[in-house]
């Protein structure tokens, strides 16, 4: 028996030798859920244990008040622990996305408030520089559990993310002044060739009323010199007849002698 016994012996050291107790825990209970409670559903399967750090992201709250600290549950009563031992003077900043506009930020622990971390050295998770830093008030808005929520936090930053800090109200504000400088020029030059179009037109008037009064004045004079010419045609005709009848008078005359 005791020859017979060994192999099964060995085989279980080699299954579960290198396994903690919590390990062995769970593959004891996944193996009998799957074979002796087939009836069981998926989800009841698949179902986890929570650890504290679940807890702490279902339950944490970034600002905590009186109502959230009324009718604590265990759960709630972990979340509070913790959130008391942050120290909420300074927060850190995470700048990874700026220039989305989406910036993360979080209470600093013990061990980064020994350090000078987001104090004496930059705030930002990403940034050491401990030269140059700017005190910052920030009106931070966040969601929280479903529920948008705004503070005021302060913050210390060096110049560099100074500037991803302000990176998109910077930008925005440069680009509305780009597009009204370039509304502005547009309309400048819209008007510029409105006027441009008007002068054209007034000079292209002009020189039509000066050539009307040219051709008028042409007529004028060919009207003038056909009166002359009619005046003068006229007188010599009536030369003419003078000249005829006092012709004819001398005939007359004549003959009466």
């Amino acid at each position: 028996m005791a020859a017979h016994r060994k192999p099964q012996l060995d085989v279980f050291r080699q299954d579960f030798g290198g396994m903690d107790a919590w390990t062995r825990h769970r593959h004891f209970i996944d193996t009998y859920v799957k074979y002796y409670q087939k009836d069981t559903p998926q989800s009841r399967q698949d179902a986890q244990a929570k650890t504290e750090l679940d807890i702490l992201h279902e339950n944490h709250r970034f600002l905590r008040s009186e109502q959230d600290d009324q009718d604590l549950t265990w759960e709630k009563r972990i979340a509070k622990k913790y959130y008391d031992k942050l120290f909420k003077e300074f927060a850190l900043v995470e700048l990874k996305y700026y220039k989305d506009g989406r910036i993360a930020m979080r209470w600093r622990t013990e061990n980064e408030v020994v350090r000078g971390k987001g104090q004496f050295t930059c705030g930002s998770l990403r940034c050491d520089e401990s030269d140059g830093l700017q005190d910052w008030e920030v009106n931070f808005g966040y969601v929280e559990q479903g529920e948008k929520k705004n503070a005021l936090i302060k913050i210390r930053l060096c110049e560099r993310c100074s500037y991803k800090l302000n990176y998109k109200k910077t930008h925005n504000r440069a680009k509305s002044h780009q597009e009204g400088s370039s509304s502005g020029t547009s309309r400048r030059s819209s008007h510029s060739r409105s006027t441009d179009n008007n002068v054209d037109r007034g000079d292209k008037g002009d020189q039509e009323q000066a050539a009307v009064g040219e051709e008028e004045s042409r007529a004028g004079t060919r009207k003038r010199s056909r009166g002359d010419v009619e005046d003068g045609k006229e007188e010599s005709s009536k030369d003419y007849r003078r000249e005829r009848s006092r012709g004819s008078s001398r005939r007359d005359s004549e003959r009466e002698l």
